[in-house]
Parts: C-alpha cells; structure tokens; sequence
C-alpha cells in the first residue's frame, strides 16, 4: 500500500514540473536527403570534379561533332584527341562520386545491364576472336560517355551547356561534312563522307536526325537574333542534307519528327512549325536533286522506282527475316556481338548463290537481338524506354510552373530526338555507338537537375485570366458623356 502511495505521489510530482519542449529530432528519410544536398554542392564546386565536367563539355562536342576524325582525315594521323580528354573525365568521375550517381537512374542500370551481356555473350559467339574487339571498344569507346553525362553533369547550368556542346557540334559537323564529301559510284548521287564511322549516306543521314532536335532547343533556349539565324539555317541545311542522303528511313524520322512536334508543343510553337515545315518542305524539293527524291520515293518496283533503291530494299527484307531466324536458333546469348554478316555468309544461299549477301541487319533492333540474343535485344529497348519515361517524367513535372518552362523545354527537344532517332536506327546499324547510351545520361542529368530546380526555384503564379470587358451599353454611354463634354 505504501509503494502504491509512493508511485502516485511520483506521478503528481512529474506532472507538476514545468514542461520542457524537446526540439524535434529529424526524421531518417530527411537527414539522407540533407546529407545527399551537401554532398552534391560540395562535388558542384570540387576543382577535380569541374575539370573533369569540361573534359566531358569536350568528349561530347567531338563525338557529335566527329571532329576527331576529320582532324584525323586532314592530319594523316590520328591524334587520339578523343583519349586525351576522355581519360581526365574519367578520373574525375572514379574521384568524385560520379559512379554512384550515374546508378541513381534506371537507364543506366539497363544500358550497363546490355554492356555486361554482351561480355557474357562472347564465350558463346561463332567467332569470339571477332566479337572480342568490338565488346571491348563499346566498353572503353562508349560506355563512358553514359558516366560522364549521368556522373559529372550537377546542375542545371552544366546540363544547358551540355546541350550547347551538342549543338555546336552539329553546326561543326554541317561545315566540316563539306570539306570531305563524297559522292561517287559507291553510293550514286547520294551526299556521303569519305570516311569514318558515319561515311554512309543512312549513316550520316541518322546522325542528323539525332542533331536536328538540339538545334531546335538551341533556338528555343537563346534570345539572341544572331544565334537564332545561325541555328535556323543549320536547321533547313540539315533537313535538305537528310533529303540529298536519300536515306528512306531518315525521311520517315524527318515526318515523324514533324508529327510529334504538333501533338505535344505548345500552341504558338504549334503554329510556328505548321509555317515553318511548309516553307522549308518547298525549298527542300527546290534544291534537292531530282534523283534524291525520286529514291526516296521508290517504295516498290514500279516503272519509276529506282532499281537500285528497289534491289535495296529487297535485300533489307531478305536480311530483317535471317535476322529474325538466328534470334529463334540462338535466343539466349546470340551469334555473337558483330557476327551476324560473318554467319550469314556461310550459312545462307542468295539467288542461287553458295553463300549470303555478307552485310549486317540494317536494324538496330534485330541486330541486337540475333547477335545478344533476347536478352539483350530486352535490355537495348528497355534501355531507350526507360530513358524517354525519365524525360517525360520532367516534361509533366513542369507543366505546372511557368518559372520552369525552360526545364520543359529541354525535356521535349531530347524525348522529340529521341523518339525520331528510335524510328530510324530500325534501318540502320547503330546497336552498338554512342547515341543510346547518351540519351540515358541526359536523362538522368536532366532528372537531377530539375528536381533541385523544382525545389530550389520560386514559384511564379500562372497569368492571371484577362477581366471580362464592360457591358456594350456601358462603354456606347462612355463614348456618349465624351462626346458630350467636347
């Protein structure tokens, strides 16, 4: 009983005490997204980690551009200027964290996810001594252009001037392409290069296609009169050296590009494009030669069509269908990465012939698909569709905010790039280049960008509506009291 008392009285004296307000303590979730912030203010202003994101400002221009290999084509020798900037990005990347952060987005995890396999795929390739080189090249060559975007690029500013360096480099690579041009009886009349990785008339044509989309925000983003003529040339040149590639499957990425930019742009952006396509459709087919066209144009054998573009065609569905075939005998790991046109010629009869055509699949997709396997062929699309959704999560994100109307703007001209480019690498062989995996860096920069602008920008109230006019009678009685006065 006495205990029982005791307790009591302890209760009514603890009550009794003044209370003391404790400081609230911060939640787990909170102090890691705090210690994240600082982190990435500290690597924003690191020496180490800016040298290397300039580094990178470069890697990027002189992979858009290809100015390492036209120094090379005029030099007689290759400079490895690629290599010498590619390799401080690279150390910045491994000194301040950028590893890290490039796994933070889905489309990395893919893009390295189909690096990995096609490693794993080598053991198992009909020739290992072929698919060897090409794995290791995608791994040194390509795959560090993913880390230096997703890693090194911190803010917004950097992201601008990392659209910037790609659209610079495709103003270069427009002056440059006529110096080394080449249109000789290997493609016809067709606009090629001499040389180099895109020296193929649907090469090049496709690398256009990429650029076109970051020459548009270039002339979106600037208020400069100068720049916006400069980037609207390199605009109407682009689409006329498209034309004169008389690549078919470019000229589908040129409409779709048209397409999608009418059902998702703004309204006045809307109605600039529905002037703009016109007049430069007009002024294509004025400075387009005729044979161009008339290529582009040559859908099946007619008594118009060009022979050479029907007999293309041909063996492009020949070759879409052997692809299709070695994806359903070797599903899991492939022929082999780069083995496809090796396979096909000795296991294939063309036209009565003991042996294939000897040429790759002219489709990313199948490519990956019949040389990587299922797996991989999953991993390369994936790749590109996780990449569009991070863009277009952005995209929806800023709908709302005006203040946040250029983050919006970034986001649509790459998902406007990307959705083309995804339709024209459907003919070509691009399964294993740069652009992919650029793309996922891009994606994932812009993602961590406008999350810090989205909660670091003020908001700005949307324009208030327009107040309703007076009545009729009410402004004819105003006009009258004046009238009246004088």
């Amino acid at each position: 009983m006495r205990r029982m008392l005791w307790l009591i009285q302890k209760d009514q004296l603890a009550f009794a005490r003044p209370h003391v307000t404790m400081a609230p303590q911060p939640a787990p979730a909170a102090t890691a997204l705090a210690d994240s912030a600082e982190i990435l203010t500290a690597d924003l202003h690191n020496p180490s980690r800016r040298i290397a994101f300039f580094c990178a400002l470069i890697v990027v221009f002189l992979r858009v551009s290809m100015m390492h290999q036209t120094l090379s084509i005029l030099f007689g020798v290759n400079l490895y200027v690629l290599y010498v900037f590619s390799l401080p990005a690279v150390i910045g990347l491994l000194v301040c964290r950028g590893v890290q952060r490039t796994f933070r987005g889905r489309p990395s995890i893919y893009w390295m996810g189909f690096a990995i396999w096609m490693a794993i795929d080598v053991p198992f390739s009909i020739w290992r001594g072929g698919s060897f080189p090409l794995v290791y090249d995608y791994f040194r060559v390509t795959v560090p252009i993913l880390f230096m975007v997703a890693g090194l690029v911190l803010s917004w500013q950097e992201f601008r001037w990392t659209l910037w360096a790609t659209a610079i480099g495709g103003l270069v690579l427009l002056v440059s392409s006529q110096t080394y041009t080449s249109e000789n009886a290997r493609y016809g009349s067709r606009f090629g290069l001499q040389m180099g990785t895109i020296s193929n008339p649907n090469d090049f044509a496709g690398h256009l296609i990429f650029v076109l989309p970051f020459l548009v925000w270039g002339v979106l983003a600037t208020r400069n009169i100068l720049v916006r003529l400069v980037l609207l040339g390199g605009i109407g040149y682009s689409v006329l050296l498209v034309v004169k590639t008389a690549s078919r499957g470019a000229a589908l990425g040129l409409v779709l590009m048209a397409v999608y930019y009418l059902l998702r742009a703004p309204l006045r952006q809307k109605v600039a494009i529905a002037v703009f396509v016109p007049v430069c459709a007009a002024l294509v087919i004025t400075l387009a030669p005729p044979e161009a066209l008339r290529r582009i144009m040559s859908f099946k054998d007619s008594s118009g069509a060009v022979q050479e573009a029907v007999a293309s065609q041909e063996a492009r569905t020949y070759l879409f269908q052997k692809s299709l075939d070695y994806t359903l005998q070797f599903p899991i790991f492939g022929i082999g990465p780069g083995e496809f046109s090796t396979y096909e010629v000795f296991h294939s009869e063309v036209a009565g012939m003991k042996h294939g055509l000897g040429f790759s699949t002219h489709s990313s997709y199948t490519q990956a698909s019949a040389e990587c396997g299922i797996p991989g062929f999953l991993l390369f699309v994936a790749g590109l569709v996780s990449s569009y959704l991070f863009l277009n999560k952005v995209y929806r994100d800023t709908k709302d905010r005006p203040e946040l109307r250029d983050l919006r703007m970034a986001a649509f001209c790459i998902m406007l790039s990307l959705v083309s480019f995804a339709l024209v690498i459907g003919f070509l062989n691009f399964a294993y280049f740069f652009y992919e995996p650029f793309y996922g860096g891009l994606a994932i920069a812009l993602a961590r960008a406008a999350k810090e602008e989205i909660r670091t920008r003020p908001s700005q109230p949307a324009n208030p509506p327009a107040p309703f006019p007076p009545p009729a009678w009410t402004r004819l009685t105003r006009v009258t009291r004046g009238m009246v006065r004088s």
